[in-house]
């Protein structure tokens, strides 16, 4: 069921809006950096686990530089195609005052940055679904909402605002799953790759195969003998891949390791040994 994302505000006073659309702001700022940390985690686990599987080589430089590229490069090519997925993290709101309300339009495609806004004091949900109008009648959201298309026609925005700022990896909000974890997810891949190259038979699998096959890989996956296998799988690629630690990600392959202090029996071995006890 598709909705339209809707909203009101219970005021049309210039200074109020602006207070509410800030704290909004800032509610979607918090959760949009949870999202860009969690993306970031996962990133950072798939160029690991692929760099320990040798499925590609180490980069030369930090992990977390890397993985920081890429993220940012995938978040990009969302912004610009507008995915509509959760790398595409761009907020933005169309206001329209009547009456007592101003009437908001929510332009979001990552639906946990939709809950931030949606969560903000002052701001009511004012939705309209496609069951609405259904046998006739309209709910009173779906008919103002009308009344604001035949107003304004294609050009309803009377004050828009983009409530989504640039954000900034930080190392100390980043977690990371187990090996277990990241194992279970690697064998399930590696296992519905292979059923697929199974009903392709040695062919390139085209577009209008793709999903009819998916589909038939997906429920090989419950038979016993395919589970049995991918438990084999888990059993072994959880005691291949690492735990993954701030100190991995940060290290930088283009400096030197820099040498361990000496302790203090090898000072005193450099400098001719230890003083006899009995002198």
């Amino acid at each position: 069921m598709s909705e339209f994302l809707g909203y009101r505000i219970q005021t049309t006073n210039i200074g109020k809006l602006e207070k509410i659309l800030l704290k909004a702001k800032d509610s979607i700022h918090t959760k949009a950096e949870e999202e860009y940390h969690r993306l970031l985690s996962e990133e950072i686990c798939e160029l690991i686990d692929d760099i320990t599987l040798g499925v590609r080589q180490r980069p030369n430089q930090p992990l977390l530089d890397e993985a920081i590229a890429i993220l940012n490069d995938k978040i990009s090519r969302a912004e610009i195609a507008g995915s509509g997925t959760e790398y595409d993290m761009r907020t933005g709101v169309a206001l329209l005052p009547d009456n007592k309300y101003t009437y908001v339009m929510l332009s979001v495609s990552n639906m946990k940055l939709e809950e931030a806004f949606r969560s903000s004091e002052g701001i009511e949900p004012y939705k309209v679904s496609d069951k609405d109008g259904v046998e006739g009648s309209r709910s009173p959201a779906a008919e103002k909402w009308e009344q604001f298309r035949k107003k304004y026609g294609s050009q309803p925005a009377i004050i828009s605002a983009t409530l989504t700022s640039r954000l900034t990896p930080d190392p100390s909000k980043l977690s990371f799953e187990s090996p277990l974890s990241r194992a279970k997810t690697r064998a399930r891949r590696a296992m519905t790759s292979r059923i697929l190259n199974s009903y392709a038979c040695g062919k390139e699998i085209q577009n209008t195969q793709l999903m009819a096959m998916m589909d038939k890989a997906l429920l090989r996956l419950t038979d016993d003998d395919i589970a049995e296998e991918m438990d084999a799988m888990v059993s072994q690629l959880s005691m291949t891949l690492i735990d993954i630690t701030l100190d991995i990600i940060v290290q930088d392959p283009r400096k030197p390791v820099a040498e361990p202090a000496p302790t203090p029996d090898e000072v005193l071995q450099e400098e001719g040994g230890a003083p006899d006890a009995c002198e």
